[in-house]
């Protein structure tokens, strides 16, 4: 995973100027999160795939609200953009859906 830790790094200082420094840091956040979550389950975090990120999105559907999720998963999109290896369609089919009222 040090690749993808370097490699991200990287991608980030791309970023400077262009985005407020609070925004970076917490996209850094959210990205290294991810990383370590896909390495304890083996499995490779970039380029994304709708299978991890529905994956991710499940094992914290109870942990995290539904806003934190939105911005992890513009994280993710934004270095995996970064990365080139921005994938073919927007991965429209890993959205999380709001919580259902009542529940």
């Amino acid at each position: 995973m040090d690749y993808y830790r370097k490699s991200i790094y990287s991608a980030f200082k791309r970023l400077e100027g262009a985005y407020a420094p609070n925004t970076i840091r917490s996209y850094y956040a959210d990205v290294s999160h991810f990383v370590d979550w896909c390495d304890e389950k083996g499995v490779p975090a970039f380029p994304l795939a709708d299978c991890v990120l529905v994956d991710f999105i499940e094992a914290h559907q109870f942990t995290l609200k539904y806003a934190t999720v939105r911005r992890k998963l513009a994280a993710f999109r934004r270095i995996n953009s970064l990365l080139g290896c921005a994938a073919a369609h927007s991965h429209r089919d890993a959205q999380p859906r709001p919580p259902l009222a009542g529940l």
